[in-house]
């Protein structure tokens, strides 16, 4: 039997960021408050390779950096906001940046947006 790792995020931070590499990943966000609009970077970046399948269940933001958004789902990564997300998310993107999808020069994966205020 398989069994995807089940992930848990509470964080408020000026200079952090998320990053999911490869793999598929349930992950809950509770109280995620990441500003990394002084980095050029995405706060929440999912990778190529990776899927996650993301639950929302407290006010949650993302701001990204100049030229990323503010959760940036590369070319050839899933994202899916499950349909048992019950809270709202403002994912923000920097300069030329998407609030979900790609960076300024970047092409996004696949998102699915299920649930939640998005």
């Amino acid at each position: 039997m398989h069994f995807r790792p089940q992930i848990y995020l509470e964080l408020r931070a000026k200079f952090s960021t998320v990053t999911v590499y490869a793999g598929e990943h349930d992950i809950t966000l509770y109280k995620l408050s990441i500003d990394a609009s002084e980095l050029s970077k995405p706060a929440f970046l999912v990778k190529s390779g990776a899927t996650v399948h993301l639950k929302v269940t407290y006010p949650d933001t993302l701001i990204g950096g100049e030229w990323s958004a503010g959760l940036q789902v590369e070319e050839g990564a899933t994202l899916e906001i499950t349909s048992s997300s019950t809270s709202s998310l403002v994912a923000t993107g920097g300069r030329y940046g998407a609030g979900i999808g790609g960076g300024i020069y970047d092409s996004s994966g696949t998102i699915t947006i299920n649930g939640g205020e998005i």
